[in-house]
C-alpha cells in the first residue's frame, strides 16, 4: 500500500489490530509518523481496485492524532524515506510494508510462544491480527504424507480451522517469512485447512478479538513463534 503520491505505508508488529491505541508514539512516531485520510470527505477518497474499502478505518490515537488502519493495522510512513522508495520492510523484524497479508506477526510481553528464540516473543496471526494456534498432538505433513488433525467434532467447535479459503484472495506473507512455510491439506471431514511448516493451523473461539491469546498453553495447544517453530528442536 502507498498513499496517493506513491509513498510507502507500513505496519508495525507491536500494534494490536482494531485497538484504538498505537504502539508507536513519542520518538517512535517522529521516525514513523501516522498516516491518515478523511473517509467522510467530499468527494470521498479514491482507492485502487483490489482494496476493500470496508477494511479501511480510522482511529483516534492516545496522543490525539488520527490514523488510518488497513485490516485493523494502523498505517505509518517512514519519515526519512523519499517518495517511491521502500527502505524499512523487515526493519528490526517489526516494520513491514503494508500489504493484504494472509498471515502476519505480533509481539507479546505476556507469554512465550512455542519455539521462541527472540526475546521479543513473536507469534503468528492471520491478516487481521487474530492469533493462530497449532496442536502438538497433530501429525504434521511429512514428505508425501498429508497432515493429520486430532481435532474433530466438539473440538472443532472451539478450535475452528484456519481455512484454505483465506488464501484465495492473497498468499502474501511478511518478508521475514518464506512463502514455502504455508501449505494446505484436506481434512478427513472435507475441510481444506492451512498449515504452517506442515502443522495444521486453528483459531480459538475464546479469543474475542485481535490480540487475544487465551488459547495458548491449553493442553497441547500452542501459539507459535513463526520464525523458530518447526526448525530443529524447538517443540
Amino acid at each position: 500500500l502507498t498513499d496517493g503520491e506513491g509513498r510507502a505505508l507500513y505496519m508495525f508488529t507491536d500494534d494490536v489490530p482494531d485497538r484504538d491505541e498505537a504502539a508507536c508514539v513519542g520518538d517512535c512516531a517522529l521516525a514513523f509518523p501516522p498516516f491518515d485520510l478523511v473517509l467522510e470527505s467530499d468527494p470521498p477518497p479514491v482507492f485502487e481496485d483490489g482494496i476493500d474499502t470496508h477494511e479501511i478505518t480510522r482511529m483516534h490515537r492516545q496522543d490525539g492524532a488520527w490514523q488510518a488502519r488497513y485490516k485493523g493495522h494502523p498505517l505509518y510512513y517512514r519519515a526519512s524515506e523519499p517518495q517511491g522508495q521502500v527502505s524499512a520492510d523487515g526493519l528490526d523484524d517489526s516494520w513491514f510494508v503494508a500489504r493484504d497479508y494472509v498471515a502476519f506477526l505480533s509481539i507479546t510481553n505476556s507469554f512465550e510462544p512455542t519455539g521462541t528464540i527472540d526475546p521479543r516473543r513473536m507469534y503468528l496471526t492471520d491478516g487481521f491480527g487474530r492469533t493462530l494456534y497449532v496442536c502438538l498432538d497433530d501429525r504434521p505433513t511429512d514428505g508425501g504424507a498429508p497432515a493429520t488433525s486430532v481435532c474433530n467434532g466438539e473440538c472443532l467447535a472451539n478450535r475452528p480451522p484456519f481455512a484454505a479459503s483465506a488464501s484465495l484472495r492473497t498468499t502474501r506473507l511478511p518478508s521475514s517469512l518464506e512463502p514455502s512455510v504455508l501449505g494446505a491439506f484436506v481434512r478427513g471431514d472435507g475441510i481444506a485447512q492451512l498449515t504452517y511448516r506442515g502443522w495444521p493451523l486453528y483459531y480459538f473461539r475464546g479469543d474475542a478479538a485481535a490480540g487475544g491469546t487465551s488459547g495458548h498453553n491449553q493442553g497441547a495447544w500452542r501459539a507459535i513463534d513463526p520464525i523458530a517453530f518447526g526448525e530443529g528442536e524447538t517443540l
